[in-house]
């Protein structure tokens, strides 16, 4: 038996290749971008959570009206480019605005200069150390402005610091002052015993453009507080670079970040390229069942494509982030998806049936209880690969982060490429190849079932990590935990669909994939990490994957053993056949 290329699907394999490519360079980043941006994962958990929202009201809405007006292709084309200028949008969007505080500190005649992080950045501050080390003459110069609270410390400001007769107390406490600080006196934190802080020692200081004797910085013991100490609390600025970006944090916070234009620029931009994904994937597919015509079994052999670009695009781009910036993930993106508008606009898609009532046909599906089990299943797997989506990169580098491993840090955006890659080629390609011949095989009931199985075991060993590193054999189970269940989803809605509904059934499918399993899986899981830990919050899913597989067996067989008692199988609790028997001639790929 010959190997034939069928001409007429080779526009819909280039499509998934460059879709999946362009999408594949920046999606996968986009939670860690707005980390860069100064976002915490509560809030993207947020931002993740409402995303699917939107996916659930376009997918199944701009599905009724493709197949209501028989406009797949000119939709399909209008939303690629829609995402083209959505995802471009993003890297204009400036970082949230940055402050510093530190604490200008004397303890028992000594002075320096304290600074203490929410989350240190140990692999930062040492190469910061390392480099200060190379450049002996280097002097930094602080600009403070420091808040004076106890008027005990007014009093020294005035009488040892200012030595002005007129010297009072300002009505904002307000006070501003300049220190220097040689190379030599910066010293590591493991010599103040304190690993999350930075101390900068001995600072000369200038207060109202006048120098400051040393012996008249800190106050004698008799007039400093109980314990000595002399502490003002202070934000500024530093003549060096490194030192402001090892220094500063991002000045947002969890209840205040609606306050800032550069929130609502990323989401509105995220929402617009989440809404064009959406329509582009649950449109595509449909596009593509219906080139198949009956030979639904090799949609695999069209999707596999997707992931070969997906793959080797995420792979390059974590490698060129590393190298250069994140702006190289927008160029990539757009380099793929440009001429993906031109291979869907040749589609050769002639629409030949028109449902004289959508919303009746597709109301039938849910007199059936299999169907309804079926959906409830979308919903399941969706929260748990929107765990995967959207916080194992983050996870990934707090594991960088508590390790220590500063060459696993200096390389994490590589990591992450070679995690895409593997779950694209080692996983998705191999078992998109041949997820029609095992769902036939094993049937859709089981194949759905050994998903949420397997992806119970994943999310478990994820939790088990030590080192990053170590998630790359983990990756190899993408193949069942998204070749097999993507396939097995767009198979089984694709069968169910009445004729001329495939695209709105299709759309509501992938509607309560997202807007509901993914989006309530982002929402959980940011809330888990915030409350506990990255390594707590995938154990919980992962166990729950486990018994959601035990407990979908044992309410099929409750409904197999119904029918046969009753024999009862009308025509609204058929469900796909799951003995489809495989086309004879099946050398089309």
């Amino acid at each position: 038996m010959g190997l034939n290329i069928d001409l007429k699907l080779l526009p819909m394999k280039a499509h998934y290749f460059l879709f999946n490519a362009g999408t594949g360079a920046v999606v996968s980043y986009m939670p860690v971008y707005a980390r860069q941006l100064g976002f915490s994962t509560f809030v993207v958990g947020t931002i993740y959570s409402i995303l699917p929202i939107l996916g659930l009201i376009s997918k199944p809405l701009f599905g009724v009206i493709a197949d209501r007006y028989q406009r797949h292709k000119l939709m399909f084309v209008i939303f690629i480019v829609i995402a083209i200028g959505a995802f471009s949008s993003i890297q204009f969007i400036p970082p949230i605005p940055k402050h510093t505080q530190i604490d200008y500190h004397c303890s028992y005649n000594e002075a320096d200069l304290k600074f203490c992080p929410s989350s240190m950045d140990h692999c930062a501050a040492d190469l910061f150390l390392q480099n200060s080390n190379k450049n002996i003459t280097k002097v930094y110069t602080f600009d403070l402005k420091c808040e004076v609270k106890e008027d005990w410390m007014w009093n020294h400001i005035c009488k040892e610091w200012d030595r002005d007769e007129n010297c009072k107390r300002n009505e904002n406490n307000i006070i501003h002052i300049k220190s220097q600080v040689k190379y030599d006196d910066i010293k590591k934190m493991q010599e103040k015993n304190d690993k999350d802080c930075i101390y900068f020692l001995h600072p000369n200081l200038t207060y109202n453009d006048k120098p400051v004797a040393k012996s008249s910085i800190c106050p004698k013991s008799s007039v400093a507080s109980n314990d000595g100490s002399f502490r003002l609390t202070c934000t500024g600025f530093v003549d060096d670079s490194n030192v402001m970006d090892l220094i500063v944090e991002p000045s947002v916070n969890d209840t205040k970040f609606t306050s800032y234009p550069q929130f609502w620029f990323f989401f509105a931009a995220l929402s617009i390229s989440w809404i064009a994904i959406a329509v582009i994937v649950s449109v595509g597919d449909a596009i593509c069942f219906h080139l198949l015509g009956k030979r639904h079994e090799l949609y695999g052999h069209q999707r596999l494509w997707g992931a070969i670009g997906w793959g080797s695009f995420a792979l390059l781009s974590g490698f060129l982030v590393d190298s250069f910036s994140f702006s190289v993930i927008f160029y990539l993106m757009t380099a793929a998806l440009l001429p993906d508008t031109l291979v869907s606009s040749c589609l050769d898609f002639k629409p030949n049936k028109v449902s004289s009532s959508i919303i009746r046909d597709i109301g039938r599906l849910f007199r059936s209880v299999r169907v309804i089990v079926f959906f409830l299943w979308c919903i399941s797997i969706g929260v748990f690969i929107g765990v995967l989506w959207n916080f194992l990169f983050w996870y990934l580098e707090d594991l960088a982060d508590q390790n220590g491993d500063c060459k696993s840090q200096e390389r994490i955006k590589t990591l992450e490429g070679l995690v895409n890659s593997i779950q694209s080629f080692g996983g998705e390609l191999p078992f998109f190849f041949i997820s029609g011949w095992f769902i036939t095989k094993i049937g859709h009931v089981n194949a759905m079932t050994l998903v949420l199985f397997v992806m119970g075991i994943r999310l478990i060993c994820y939790s088990l990590l030590t080192n990053p590193w170590w998630v790359l054999p983990i990756e190899f189970s993408q193949g069942m935990t998204f070749g097999i269940s993507y396939t097995a989803m767009t198979m089984y809605a694709n069968v169910v669909a009445p004729s001329g509904t495939s695209a709105t059934l299709q759309g509501l499918v992938g509607a309560i994939f997202e807007g509901v399993g993914v989006s309530s899986g982002s929402f959980i899981c940011g809330y888990l990490m915030k409350a506990y830990t990255g390594r707590i919050a995938f154990r919980i899913f992962g166990v729950a994957a486990i018994c959601l597989s035990f407990l979908h067996y044992f309410v099929h067989k409750f409904l197999d053993n119904f029918d046969t008692k009753h024999d009862y199988r009308s025509a609204a609790n058929a469900i796909p056949n799951d003995d489809f028997q495989m086309l004879e001639d099946t050398d089309y790929y």
